[in-house]
């Protein structure tokens, strides 16, 4: 029995050993192929769902700048229309007025018409005074005597010119009523476009924020990793992403100040190279002088006859020969006078006290939510939270970016000291302006975002910044 076992053991060792190798067969080259497939494909979709969810950032940012824009046409509808309703009133006040001095045109008029059916149509100041009724009528002749003078003329010249005026008046009320109405129309007008593009944003946000967590969710999967890793990998790549272009901005702005530097020097008018005109030498100069012999003193005579003398000839002078001048002597060339420096800029005023002010205030506000149309106190959209800001310091701004890019002095984004407006446009001009924020120091901003965002202080976003910003 003891045999058999053992036989029966070792028969199923060496099974064991002959079907092992079997086991541990070595893979092929379509094996490693097939891995190597699919890890190339997980590598290709993971660099696919990577530019998606760039795609994903760009998108949102794009919407939240339409919906910039859109307030931004909402505001300045609003400024217009508020700028209608003061025309108006302006137009109102003056017709009241204008009507009222036709009535005391009408009036006067009217009097002197009268006076005169009761003169028998003579006007003169004497019957006005014999034939009043009373103290208080020959006053009220006298009046009209030293307001019309001796002739009724003066009175319809007084009447047609207010009449004139009543009807200029009218017109100009008639018309700022018309253009308020207009304005009031666009107002209503923006107001329902950008309830369209903030529905359209949000709608676009929330899209983005399904579509961003699924393509994390599959990224995790791909990596063996979570979605909260690879949420916050993705968050590190936009940062990067963001540096890199805010960067690029930034150059881009310094570049853009030293070609309007170059091009205003290269515009101003240089004075002219050519030097004055200097007297030129006199082609005949002044001959020297002739000398003038002097005559040797006769010595006296004795009384004794002196022999006859001769007379000696005084020698004839031989004037000095003036060199005369040669022709062909080439004149000295003037040097050029050096170019003259251009005037340096005038400094721009240093941080104004106002814009301290406005910044100190603006800062209690952080934290309070964006919403597009609004100008405090629990809300603000960029455009209301500066102009609530420089209300504080006394300042009254106007309601849009765009006006308040016309207010103060205007500096360099270079050289902004804290509490200057700097602006952001879409076509890199001063027409396409859609943002405004209030620069803080050391590389900071303070602003009202965009929707679903609070009022937040944040580094410097250089991406269409205009070069000029405005201190007041």
């Amino acid at each position: 029995m003891r045999p058999r076992r053992l036989l029966a053991i070792g028969a199923t060792a060496l099974a064991g050993i002959l079907v092992a190798p079997a086991a541990l067969a070595v893979p092929s080259e379509d094996d490693i192929d097939a891995v190597r497939g699919e890890a190339e494909e997980t590598r290709a979709l993971v660099s696919e769902i990577e530019v998606d969810l760039a795609r994903t950032s760009a998108d949102y940012d794009a919407a939240m700048e339409r919906v910039q824009v859109a307030a931004e046409k909402y505001n300045s509808a609003q400024e217009a229309l508020n700028e209608a309703e003061a025309e108006a009133k302006d137009a109102q006040d003056e017709l009241t007025d204008a009507l009222a001095d036709l009535d005391e045109a009408r009036a006067l008029v009217a009097g002197i018409a009268t006076s005169a059916y009761r003169n028998g149509g003579n006007f003169s100041q004497l019957s006005l005074f014999l034939e009043s009724d009373g103290i208080s009528e020959a006053i009220s002749s006298a009046n009209t005597y030293s307001i019309l003078g001796t002739h009724a003329d003066g009175a319809e010249q007084q009447l047609d010119a207010a009449t004139l005026a009543a009807d200029t008046a009218k017109e100009r009320a008639d018309e700022a009523v018309a253009d308020q109405e207009t304005a009031a129309e666009e107002l209503k007008s923006a107001h329902a476009q950008t309830t369209l593009e903030a529905e359209a944003a949000q709608e676009a946000m929330d899209a983005t924020s399904a579509e961003r967590d699924a393509l994390l969710g599959r990224l995790a999967d791909l990596r063996n990793t979570t979605v909260e890793m690879e949420q916050e990998r993705q968050e590190h790549l936009d940062e990067q992403r963001r540096e890199r272009e805010n960067r690029a901005a930034q150059a881009e702005a310094e570049r853009a100040e030293q070609q309007q530097e170059e091009e205003a020097e290269q515009a101003s008018p240089e004075p002219s190279s050519e030097p004055s005109s200097e007297p030129s030498p006199s082609s005949s100069p002044s001959s020297s002088p002739s000398a003038t012999p002097t005559s040797s003193p006769s010595p006296s005579q004795t009384s004794s006859p002196s022999p006859t003398q001769t007379a000696t000839p005084s020698p004839t002078p031989t004037s000095t020969p003036s060199p005369s001048p040669t022709a062909d002597a080439p004149k000295p060339k003037p040097k050029p006078k050096p170019k003259p420096k251009p005037d340096p800029k005038p400094k721009p005023p240093e941080s104004s006290s106002a814009g301290a002010t406005a910044l100190a205030w603006a800062k209690t506000q952080i934290g309070k939510p964006y919403v597009w149309g609004s100008a405090g106190p629990n809300s603000y959209d960029c455009s209301g939270l500066t102009m609530a800001a420089f209300a504080q310091a006394g300042v009254n701004l106007p309601r849009s970016s765009g006006a308040q890019y016309n207010v103060g002095t205007k500096v360099s984004v270079n050289n902004m000291k804290p509490g200057d407006l700097f602006f952001y446009s879409n076509n890199g001009s001063p027409s396409g302006i859609y943002h405004v924020a209030i620069y803080a120091g050391n590389g900071m901003r303070l602003h009202a975002p965009s929707p679903g965002k609070t009022v937040e202080l944040v580094p410097m976003w250089w991406a269409n910044v205009l070069p000029s910003a405005v201190r007041i």
